[in-house]
């Protein structure tokens, strides 16, 4: 690890310290982004949780609605719902945000 640090620290010409001061700085905002998504995540219904998570695993909401015996519209309005409560405008970008969360046990 300070091996790396001071690879860094070489390449961009700045001192150690620096860069350290920086690295963990942007590793506080994540760990900060990420626990606002779980407040978020936590804050949805079970139905929510559950088809934004089929949603994430690439599924439609045709497929989510016929694996959850629901109307499409249904799924629409969850939908719309949970990419309001995340602050997006769609699925993909809801899919981005959470891009590095497990959804498999869900499918």
């Amino acid at each position: 690890l300070l091996e790396s640090l001071r690879q860094l620290a070489e390449r961009e010409q700045r001192s150690e310290d620096e860069v350290a001061a920086d690295l963990l700085e942007a590793a506080l905002a994540q760990r900060g982004a990420n626990e606002a998504r779980i407040q978020l995540w936590e804050s949805l219904s079970p139905r929510e949780q559950e088809i934004v998570a089929l949603a994430c695993l690439g599924h439609t909401n045709r497929q989510i609605a016929a694996q959850l015996y629901l109307s499409p519209e249904t799924i629409k309005t969850h939908m719309r719902r949970t990419q309001h409560k995340f602050g997006v405008a769609s699925k993909s970008e809801l899919r981005t945000l959470l891009a590095g969360w497990d959804f498999t046990g869900w499918g």
